[in-house]
């Protein structure tokens, strides 16, 4: 049975190679591309459960949000551009 959908995992600091990759096979077998675009966040210090987190680390995630949408405004723009059937989550 051939594959239906491809899903294929990407972030920040992970270049266009794989999803060009992943876009060609999914072009070739007329399959459908999902990609999911993540960045894995620290957990805050003192703990998961901590009722009070520093300025700092939330400064950090900020910025990893932000890196983190100007990604996936990229892959969106990349799939957009190509022949190939596909979404994008973040």
């Amino acid at each position: 049975m051939p594959f239906k959908t491809l899903l294929t995992v990407t972030g920040p600091d992970y270049g266009d190679g794989d999803l060009r990759l992943a876009a060609g096979l999914c072009e070739e077998i007329d399959a459908h591309l999902s990609v999911l675009v993540v960045v894995i966040a620290a957990p805050p210090s003192g703990g998961g459960y901590a009722a009070v987190v520093s300025p700092a680390w939330l400064a950090e995630r900020e910025a990893e949000m932000e890196t983190l949408e100007k990604r996936s405004s990229a892959v969106s723009r990349m799939l957009s551009e190509g022949p190939v059937s596909a979404d994008l989550g973040s």
